[in-house]
Order: C-alpha cells, then structure tokens, then sequence
C-alpha cells in the first residue's frame, strides 16, 4: 500500500481570522467525532456498487494498518493505522462510532494506553443468534483521563419511539436498531475549564429515500428529548455529535438546531366567495345617511350676526 499517504487537514468552521482571535484566550474542549466503517457496512457498499476503493482496502484491519501512517510510531505495539490517525488529532474528548466486537477487541486496551477512559454502548442483543449478526454499530466516548472524570451516563435505545408513532408502516421501518450514549464529564479540581459539559454520541438511520428521511427526523426530535430531560438537573453545556447522514439543509440538520422538525408547509385555502349586495338598497342606504348628516350640520350650524343674550 502507499506510504505517502497524506494527513488530511482540519478546514476552519470559521473563514474570519479576526473571529478566531478573539477566541484564542478562551479556555478550549476539542472534541472529535469520527465514522469508523464497519466490515459489514463496508461490504454493503461493495454489494451495492457504491463503493470506488478496492476490496482489500474496505478490511477494516488494513484500513487501521493505513490510515495509522500519518503519525509516527508512537508506541512498539501499535501495528494499527486507524487508530493513529485518530489519535494525531490530539482530542480531548473523541467520539467514535465502531463495530460491535472491535471495542472489547481492540479499541479499549489502545484508548487506555493512549491516556483515554472511555465508556461503550450497543443495542441490546436480540434474542437469536442470526438478528445478532446484523446488529454491528456500536458507540465509543473517549475523554482523557488527566482532564475529565465520568459521573453521569445513559443509553438512549431509539427504537423506544416506535411506541408513539401511530402508522404501524413507519414504526415498522423506525426499527433501526440505533442508539445514542450520553455522558456527562467533570474536568478534575486542576482543570481550568469553567463547566462540565454533556455529550451526545449517536448513528442515525442511514439510507436516501425520503421514508428514511423521515426515521432520521424522529429520531432526531426524540433524541432532542431525551438529552433535555437528562441534562435537566445540571444545565451543563450540550456537544452533540454523530453520524446524522444529513446535510446543513435537510429536516435532520432543522430539528438539531430548534429541536423541533420543521413544519410542513400548507397550502393556502381557496377563498371565500363575494358577496355582493343590492346596490339599489345599498346607494338608498347612503342616500339617506347623507341627507340625516346634512341635517344634523344645518340645526348645529349657528346664525351668522345673532348673539344669544
């Protein structure tokens, strides 16, 4: 494989150097989020044909093994690449989306190693051997061990909002077996950090059809809930990331920021029709209004050259 494969560079949230500088004297949490693509995800894309890369590069062992170049060895054991490139981005608090069996395996030992605690969290099992097999995200947050401590955590399974959705079709394909894993991290008494904070992890629905489209809405607007209720006690400062698979503009990216799924816009109703009135009554009526006004001016309208004595 290429050894020259390049490190790929953080692009600016903001473009404005002035507003980046006036960040620069604030206390900062780096947090990373990152899509570890799992082998049975990667060979669904190559069934599908949506994939442009070669086989051997969708093994998730090799993609460790190549991606790990971008940072020198950094420790006599660590023969994985993925990991590495991970690490070069030197976060405080990474989130990850793993294959179900790679954690236990591999990504626990290697977080500690590297300075990190780190928390897990899978849909539950299911009951037979084959569902189990289809199951293969899972949810990693790493935050390092010298500047955050873990007191608070929840699984958010949102295959739980089925029960609200009244369409049997659509809680039928709302059955995504996804999750979301919440932590609340205290930086130590040493820290100058000024507050906790709560963090969201999660993988949303994938897939491009508009039925998915709308899973991913609800599941957004019920995940939106769940972070509210568990960060009603603290009030801690929310970092929400993830695999959304939606853009700026689409309903997904709406209900993060508001909380709330956009509404549906509406047509307006036909209107009403006229009414037209008698315009021989109606030109009566004003006859008759003016000629009343007349007279009223004519009896308060004073004589010209009389004083009342």
């Amino acid at each position: 494989m290429d050894e020259d494969v390049p490190c790929r560079a953080f692009v600016p949230a903001k473009q404005d150097v002035g507003d980046l500088a006036e960040l620069a004297d604030l206390e900062k949490v780096s947090v990373l989020t990152y899509n570890v693509l799992s082998q049975m995800g990667a060979r669904r894309m190559q069934r599908r044909g949506k994939s442009s890369v070669s086989a051997a590069i969708l093994n998730i062992r090799l993609r460790r093994e190549r991606l790990l170049r971008c940072l020198p060895l950094l420790h006599a054991t660590f023969d994985a690449t993925l990991y590495r490139e991970i690490l070069s981005y030197d976060a405080d608090i990474m989130c990850l989306q793993v294959e179900v069996d790679e954690y236990d395996d591999w990504w626990a030992t290697e977080l500690a190693i590297a300075g990190y605690d780190s928390i897990y969290a899978t849909s539950a099992v299911p009951a037979s051997a084959t569902a189990t097999k289809e199951i293969d995200d899972g949810l990693v947050t790493a935050f390092r061990k010298t500047i955050f401590q873990l007191f608070r955590s929840t699984e958010v399974h949102l295959n739980d909002l089925c029960a609200n959705i009244n369409d049997a079709n659509l809680a039928a394909r709302a059955k995504q077996d996804k999750l979301a894993l919440l932590v609340c991290l205290q930086p130590w008494e040493t820290s100058t950090l000024p507050s906790a904070l709560c963090v969201a992890n999660t993988q949303l629905a994938a897939g491009a059809t508009p039925e998915l489209e709308r899973v991913r809405v609800l599941q957004t607007e019920y995940l939106c809930r769940r972070v509210s209720a568990f960060n009603a006690d603290f009030q801690l400062p929310v970092v929400l990331v993830g695999t959304f698979n939606a853009t700026p503009s689409s309903d997904v990216y709406h209900t993060i920021l508001t909380g709330r799924r956009r509404p549906v816009p509406e047509a307006p109703g036909a209107p009403g029709r006229p009414v037209i009135d008698d315009p021989t009554s109606s030109s009566r009526h004003n006859v008759i209004s003016a000629q009343c006004s007349e007279c009223q001016s004519e009896e308060i309208q004073p004589s010209a050259g009389k004083r009342r004595e």
